[in-house]
């Protein structure tokens, strides 16, 4: 998620930082009693390039991966087609870009991108046509606006920002009407992900102290917290069943892939790596989770088998 200047690296502005946290951030979290590691298989590796790919997403219908292609400076929306291999670029030209998430139609997809200006850096949302490539701005205010999450009727968009002085969830028509602020704490919300029923929404909070994974009912207004832990918790993605949440976490000392159990509680280590492991995302099957993963020298996409298939 986009933050405003902590624990920063080189390549990044300054006022980024969990965002694509493809820096070396500090980060996790969960319940205390978790369960022991589970033997799983290698994970594929999907994307090669040294200049890095980041932030996967699946397509609805699973047939491609999208995320952010190329250096800081110089990074657009890519997306692959899983059968052939075929990367193609959906914009040019931008400095960086972060969180894609698909229409349900899968027509379209949403992101962030952003740039300095003389009162500070500024990130928006824009969405792009999958097929004509023309882009459109979704959101204009002076602040800074983060990953976007499509609701499953593709009416909405959620999205942490800025605009009420500390991040905050919003929701957003893609009509272009006004935001409306779903989330009201001193503390910080982030990475908003839809349930896939529309009536949740989970996301990570420091509102508790660590970083830990958060669940808002649409319905009531009700907020559950799904992970405590001492570590850090962050980026929830929902499993397409609803009884399950991935996330990224640090618990084990090192940012490796997570299962958490909704029904159970029970947490499930699914990366073992000495590399940075974040962003995961499932696959609309439920077989498949893919990530962002720095294990060969650059940042890539890899996929790996989930829990119990």
């Amino acid at each position: 998620d986009l933050h405003r200047g902590k624990n920063m690296t080189q390549s990044y502005p300054a006022c980024l930082a969990a965002p694509l946290i493809l820096l070396q951030v500090a980060l996790g979290g969960m319940y205390p009693a978790w369960s022991k590691a589970q033997e799983t298989p290698a994970p594929q590796r999907i994307t090669d390039s040294p200049r890095g790919e980041f932030e996967p997403q699946w397509s609805p219908d699973g047939s491609m991966l999208s995320y952010g292609s190329g250096e800081m400076g110089d990074q657009n929306v890519a997306v692959m087609d899983l059968k052939t291999g075929e990367e193609t670029l959906l914009t040019t030209g931008l400095g960086f870009v972060h969180a894609t998430t698909w229409s349900p139609n899968g027509r379209q997809l949403a992101f962030v991108t952003g740039a300095a200006t003389e009162t500070g850096f500024v990130s928006h949302i824009y969405i792009v046509d999958v097929g004509t490539k023309q882009v459109r701005q979704l959101t204009h205010a002076e602040s800074i606006d983060a990953t976007p999450s499509w609701s499953p009727d593709g009416k909405s968009i959620v999205f942490p920002s800025e605009r009420s002085g500390v991040f905050n969830l919003w929701i957003k028509p893609v009509d272009g009407t006004d935001a409306t602020m779903v989330t009201d704490d001193p503390a910080e919300d982030h990475g908003p992900e839809w349930s896939p029923d529309g009536k949740r929404i989970a996301f990570h909070s420091t509102r508790s102290g660590a970083s830990s994974i958060w669940i808002l009912s649409l319905e009531d207004g009700s907020l559950a917290q799904v992970t405590d832990n001492q570590g850090n918790d962050q980026y929830p993605d929902w499993s397409p069943d609803g009884r399950s949440i991935a996330f990224h976490s640090d618990r084990s000392g090192n940012q490796e892939i997570w299962v958490q159990d909704l029904v159970s509680g029970e947490a499930t280590q699914v990366t073992f790596n000495r590399a940075m492991d974040i962003r995961p995302s499932w696959s609309p099957d439920g077989r498949k989770i893919a990530f962002s993963s720095d294990r060969e020298g650059s940042m890539d996409v890899w996929v790996i088998d989930a829990p119990g298939t």
